[in-house]
């Protein structure tokens, strides 16, 4: 019985802002997962069941640096689309947190302290980005014999990725119990992260969020999907709600209108 919590008390969950804290570009990012072990163990954590994952508008981190995803999946690291931010995922969590949490330390990856602080006050274990410097963590990603036997030793653990604005994917374990529901199979694929990102489905999604004019593309899009969706006349109708509806959007909560800012629409999927 000893070992048994011994076990669960060694398990560390690292959640990666990876807007906060992007891979340089003199790292190889198929060394951030070893290099943050390494360092892990030097300042005394265990990583022996050790899960990380990457949160944030993977939309965004895909177009800035199109190789950074494909690699530090492919090394175990789990990947958590959140077009929102890094925040509204430990929104949720705080609000519906799972059921033994206090077995694990958690150590949270980004300029957004105001979790790590709330999360102490409700008795996790939890570690943030100022005890553990990114710097420090991917000091060992660049092109090292020593970084790369070591990767080249280890059998990572199945990755697997989640997309909250679709419910899509292997739901991480930090996610409320019964909020999302995913496909398994779909999740565990890299190619299925791709192509479920530039997908109608996962388009249309994103435009129902937005607060600013359409581009002419996604316009054009979002007009097909409307007619298709609706009788003749739809696309009109559709046009009277919103300006009916213009008044009361303006009157919601500002954190949707920051939705997009303005730089963002180029890193939009569609």
């Amino acid at each position: 019985m000893s070992n048994k919590k011994a076990r669960k008390l060694s398990e560390t969950w690292v959640f990666w802002d990876i807007k906060s804290f992007p891979v340089p570009k003199h790292c190889d990012a198929h060394l951030v997962r070893s290099s943050i072990e390494s360092a892990l163990k030097k300042a005394g954590h265990c990583v022996d069941d050790l899960t990380i994952t990457a949160i944030g508008n993977l939309n965004h981190t895909s177009q800035l640096y199109p190789d950074v995803l494909p690699a530090i999946f492919s090394t175990g690291i789990r990947l958590c689309h959140t077009p929102r931010g890094f925040g509204c995922l430990f929104g949720d969590f705080i609000l519906y947190p799972p059921s033994n949490p206090l077995t694990v330390t958690f150590i949270i990856l980004s300029h957004e302290n105001f979790y790590s602080v709330k999360l102490r006050e409700e008795g996790y274990s939890v570690i943030d980005s100022e005890s553990l410097p990114w710097e420090n963590l991917i000091r060992d990603a660049v092109d090292l014999e020593e970084t790369k036997r070591h990767a080249n030793r280890v059998k990572y653990s199945e990755s697997n990725w989640f997309c909250t604005l679709c419910g899509v994917g292997v739901v991480p374990r930090i996610m409320p119990c019964g909020m999302y529901h995913g496909e398994r199979s779909e999740g565990k694929i890299f190619d299925g992260f791709t192509k479920h990102i530039k997908s109608r489905d996962h388009a249309e999604h994103e435009m129902e969020r937005v607060r600013y004019p359409l581009s002419i593309e996604m316009e054009c899009l979002y007009a097909k999907g409307v007619k298709g969706k609706t009788e003749d006349g739809g696309e009109e109708e559709e046009e009277d709600d919103e300006e009916e509806e213009g008044d009361d959007d303006e009157e919601e909560e500002g954190d949707e209108d920051d939705y997009y800012a303005d730089y963002e629409w180029d890193h939009l999927s569609v």
